[in-house]
């Protein structure tokens, strides 16, 4: 999913003339599917194609109109895990590997594609689409969510990644967030800032998980003299729905469900980052992905 705006700066252009002038910085926003490199596709599917994983989910999922998973769906989660894990070379390493149901595909998908070009064409169709944005919408922010690292967000800039600086939120995962930015735009150059208050624990009472929702990352430019600060966030997955929507329930913020107890925490921090930026620059932009229907009302 991809999102465009333009954000309205003042801005001296002091090699041309000596007043401010309005200017306009196109800016998208992408969550781009669990991007990485091809190698990272190779070790997905060396992993999931193991006999132990089996392309198994590691995710435990509730049965149809309940909040929580069964024991049984726990445990035969926690044996898939293990499992992928193992296969992975350790948990940290499994950690930095896409899950089997990362690209929606399964034993007999791949069976019937059998083929890493699958990936090298969402590779290419999402540089086409970077490029064409950049090419025909003016973009000089771009802030990517679901990206393992700077390499892959170099690899969709394509034709302008000698154009952009780029950097990423540090994580211990897979998926991280980055933006990448015109040079030409700021060139003093940006500073990237990792927002580590929204990486909260998933399981807090278990110190021994690695696993933690994702960071923010915040980058600051100069533009023309002014401060500008763009926050990019991916929040916690699945409580998004105000209202039913197929599989998925309706979920207010604090209902009592995994998923929605998790986003809930994050509220917090967000809110304290946000102020914090404020503090410093009146020019702010939050963006992302928010993993909420924000614009639908409630379920009467």
């Amino acid at each position: 999913m991809k999102q465009v705006l333009r954000v309205a700066v003042s801005v001296a252009v002091t090699a041309f003339c000596s007043t401010s002038i309005a200017a306009s910085i196109g800016v998208a926003s992408f969550n781009m599917a669990w991007a990485g490199r091809e190698a990272d596709f190779a070790a997905h599917i060396k992993v999931c194609t193991s006999p132990a994983v089996a392309w198994c989910d590691t995710r435990a999922k509730p049965t149809s109109g309940k909040a929580e998973p069964t024991q049984g769906e726990l445990e035969r989660a926690q044996r898939c895990h293990a499992a992928f894990d193992s296969a992975s070379g350790g948990a940290a390493q499994g950690q930095m590997v896409a899950p089997c149901n990362a690209y929606g595909l399964t034993a007999t998908k791949w069976k019937a594609s059998g083929s890493p070009a699958i990936y090298t064409e969402k590779l290419a169709g999402l540089r086409s689409t970077v490029e064409l944005l950049i090419d025909t919408q003016a973009i000089g922010v771009i802030a990517f969510q679901e990206v393992k690292s700077e390499e892959v967000i170099r690899a969709v800039l394509g034709k302008h990644a000698d154009n952009f600086e780029v950097c990423v939120a540090e994580h211990n995962a897979f998926q991280t967030v980055g933006f990448a930015w015109l040079k030409s735009l700021a060139p003093a150059g940006g500073r990237c800032v990792t927002e580590n208050g929204l990486a909260i624990a998933e399981k807090p009472k278990d110190p021994t998980s690695l696993r933690r929702l994702r960071p923010g990352l915040g980058l600051e430019l100069a533009v023309g003299g002014q401060k500008i600060t763009f926050m990019n966030v991916h929040l916690k997955s699945a409580c998004a729905n105000l209202k039913k929507s197929g599989s998925f329930p309706a979920r207010v913020l604090t209902d009592d469900d995994q998923h929605c107890r998790m986003l809930n925490r994050q509220v917090l921090p967000l809110e304290n980052w946000i102020e914090g930026v404020a503090k410093t620059t009146p020019n702010l932009v939050l963006l992302g992905d928010f993993n909420r229907r924000l614009l639908l009302p409630a379920e009467n």
